[in-house]
């Protein structure tokens, strides 16, 4: 990382937590339970845990491998690599959180199309999601973790699941470890794409005051949507049939719909609303962390790359126009995804371990 961070510009570790609970929770939750349960069926909570395991040994890796270089992903890449081969790598983490940003985008308003104004066009949508994101960059880093406190919205619609807890069948969930040792695995690979979302760590851990300290809260994060995940999967899991559930292509909006407040006729209505939402701090994180990849490898400025990138994930999103191609990208992001936890970083923990120190390219 070039040049010295201002101690101003620097964040408490605690921060990190609404930076990784915000990538984590964003539009995998809304689909997890029909996906998994396609795979196996009511031992899905399983697979729950499983991942959610899994990416806390991604997430000691990954420290180990930042707290020994004491810099960001793209300083690592440049010294291990060299300075070509490493700006290769770090041009990849730059498309691949564009890709997580678009895939966030398009999906979110697709949901509110097909929930709420069908007739709505997507290039409105995603201008005034688009202008809140930058209008929070250009305000510093501070400002993107702050507006990361809309991921925490989901907590408020928490305590209805008790609601539906007389309709609950909890012998839904027999036979417990009823699926293959090959099943759970594509399940967990599967399971992946929603907990994707805290390798951006890797670009942001220099601004954190005694990064070190930034891992428990990584950690607690990771847990948090463990925990939420797993309220989710067992909600619909015990609340629709195995027939019905893997017919339901919005789980999470669905059990909404049963909701039935005195003043409130389609309580779903705003659940959707709070999901969009929630999109605008993930756009905020992913488009300064592409902008700080973009600055450090061809020294162009945040201001002028900001406005660009965010022009592209526009016209990514105006250029999908059904579910179909949605649904292929959001494979595209799964690939990458796994590649990158379970392939990249394990390597990169490897070759941290047999070098003896990380020096800047």
């Amino acid at each position: 990382m070039a040049g010295k961070i201002g101690e101003k510009s620097l964040l408490s570790p605690f921060m990190a937590f609404f930076a990784a609970h915000c990538m984590q929770l964003g539009i995998g939750h809304l689909t997890f339970q029909s996906d998994v349960a396609k795979l196996v069926g009511q031992d899905s909570w399983i697979v729950v845990c499983l991942t959610g395991i899994m990416f806390h040994l991604v997430i000691w890796m990954m420290y180990r491998v930042l707290n020994k270089a004491q810099n960001d992903i793209i300083s690592i890449n440049q010294a291990f690599f060299g300075r070509w081969a490493g700006n290769v790598l770090n041009l990849f983490f730059l498309g691949y959180f564009l890709l997580f940003g678009g895939t966030t985008l398009r999906t979110f308003i697709y949901v509110v199309q097909v929930w709420l104004f069908p007739d709505v066009q997507t290039w409105i949508l995603s201008l005034i999601l688009l202008l809140l994101a930058c209008y929070a960059v250009f305000g510093g880093l501070r400002t993107v973790i702050g507006v990361c406190l809309f991921s925490l919205i989901h907590y408020v619609l928490l305590p209805l699941h008790l609601e539906l807890v007389p309709y609950l069948h909890f012998n839904n969930l027999l036979p417990a470890m009823d699926h293959s040792t090959s099943e759970m695995i594509r399940a967990t690979q599967k399971m992946t794409f929603s907990f994707l979302g805290l390798e951006i760590l890797m670009i942001y851990y220099p601004w954190f005051k005694q990064p070190q300290k930034s891992e428990r809260w990584v950690h607690l994060a990771n847990a948090a949507t463990t925990l939420f995940y797993l309220i989710e999967i067992a909600a619909s899991l015990t609340f629709f049939s195995k027939d019905q559930l893997v017919r339901v292509q919005w789980p999470t909006l669905a059990l909404f719909q049963f909701f039935r407040l005195p003043y409130i006729e389609r309580f779903e209505f705003i659940v959707v609303t709070f999901n969009l939402l929630r999109a605008v701090p993930i756009l905020c994180l992913c488009l300064w962390s592409a902008s700080r990849i973009a600055k450090t490898i061809t020294r162009i400025r945040p201001s002028r790359t900001v406005p660009f990138f965010a022009a592209l994930l526009a016209i990514f999103a105006i250029l999908l126009p059904d579910y179909s191609a949605i649904n292929q990208v959001h494979q595209w992001g799964n690939l990458m995804g796994n590649g990158l936890v379970y392939g990249y970083i394990p390597l990169m923990f490897v070759l941290s371990m047999i070098a003896k120190k990380v020096k800047p390219a």
